[in-house]
Order: C-alpha cells, then sequence, then structure tokens
C-alpha cells in the first residue's frame, strides 16, 4: 500500500515533531542562574570536607554570627552555604546540639583561646593605654609640637589619665553587673571603701 503522504509533498502543514532530547535542551537553557546556584548549595552542603566544618566551627566559636560565618566560607572556599547550615556548627544552639564531640570540643577550645587573648591586645592594657595618654598630653601641652599648646585638649587627656588610675572605668563596670539590691553596698563601690566603714544610715 502507497503511503499517504509523499516526502516531497508541499500540502502538508502543522507542528514539526520534536524529539525528546531537543525539548530537554531547551528546557535545560531556560533555567535561572539562580536556581543552578541553589542546586550547588545544596550539593555543598552535602559535601562539606573536615577542613571546611572546622573553618565554619572556628567563626561561631569567635562569635561570628552565622550569616557572617557564611559569607565568611565563600570568601575562603569560593562555595556557598545557607545560614542555617553554618548554626548547625554551634553546639551553643538548638540546631547544633548534635555536632560530634570533635567539633564541640573545637568549638570551646576555640572559644576560650579568643576571650583569653585579650591579653594580646594593647588597648586592653591599662598601662599602654596611660602611655598614649602621657604622650598625647606632652603633644598638646607644646612640648613636641611647633606652634600654639592646647592646654584645654592636655588638661583633658590629664583628667581621663587620673580615672584611668583611679579605676573608675573598673568600677563602673562593677556596679552595672550588680544587682542593686543594697545601695550601701553601691555607695561602697563608687567611694572605693568597705561597706561596713560606711556611717550608719539615718533609716
Amino acid at each position: 500500500m502507497a503511503s499517504r503522504f509523499r516526502s516531497d509533498d508541499k500540502t502538508m502543514t502543522g507542528p514539526v515533531a520534536r524529539t525528546p532530547d531537543a525539548e530537554t535542551a531547551e528546557a535545560m537553557s531556560v533555567v535561572p542562574d539562580q536556581a543552578r546556584r541553589r542546586d550547588t548549595t545544596v550539593a555543598v552542603q552535602n559535601r562539606l570536607t573536615d577542613e571546611q566544618k572546622r573553618f565554619i566551627v572556628s567563626c561561631l566559636a569567635c562569635y561570628r554570627r552565622p550569616s557572617a560565618t557564611a559569607a565568611a566560607f565563600f570568601r575562603e572556599f569560593d562555595e556557598q552555604i545557607t545560614r542555617q547550615k553554618a548554626e548547625l556548627y554551634d553546639p551553643t544552639k538548638a540546631a547544633g546540639a548534635k555536632l560530634s564531640p570533635q567539633l564541640q570540643q573545637l568549638f570551646y577550645d576555640t572559644r576560650r583561646r579568643y576571650l583569653t587573648a585579650l591579653d594580646d591586645i594593647a588597648i586592653a592594657q591599662q598601662v599602654w593605654r596611660l602611655e598614649l595618654l602621657q604622650r598625647g598630653a606632652e603633644h598638646f601641652a607644646g612640648e613636641d609640637k611647633v606652634g600654639s599648646p592646647n592646654f584645654k585638649a592636655a588638661a583633658q587627656l590629664c583628667e581621663q589619665a587620673a580615672k584611668e588610675m583611679g579605676g573608675i572605668y573598673n568600677k563602673k563596670r562593677e556596679i552595672e553587673q550588680r544587682e542593686i539590691r543594697d545601695p550601701r553596698s553601691v555607695l561602697a563601690a563608687v567611694l572605693g571603701m568597705d561597706p561596713n566603714d560606711l556611717p550608719p544610715s539615718n533609716r
């Protein structure tokens, strides 16, 4: 039986048949870049290396927010993780309750070193601050300055140095941290006295 249509029949109309491969290729060509990045992010989260896990834990141990940790992770490894994924590596949060014992130990060791590193910061030491105030006061007093001295600025620095020596900043912090239950204790802290040495109240 002869074919109903000839290959050169110009009367045929209608859409040209498309192969499944052609349809797949066209669909993939319109996938947004954002969706591709999202797929990459999911893939990265499922295959973090030990080095990457330690990096996340160390960032969080130094009080970096999960969003900042995720940004630092991208800069370091050129790969993306979500804020929620980063939070899984903080054992102080509910999300990180199932963190492995090894990574928990790394977290707390890193945090302890971070907090004790205060001793290595010059501005945190009173002697360094006093030396800086000394140099500033000498400068404004005109000892190493060309032109008219600025005694007002020098006096302000001297006042700040006196407060440093009197421990006023430490006393203020102690008062802020203290629960104000006994006004006499607060007054004694301000005056630098023992509460028992204060005169008796008239009440």
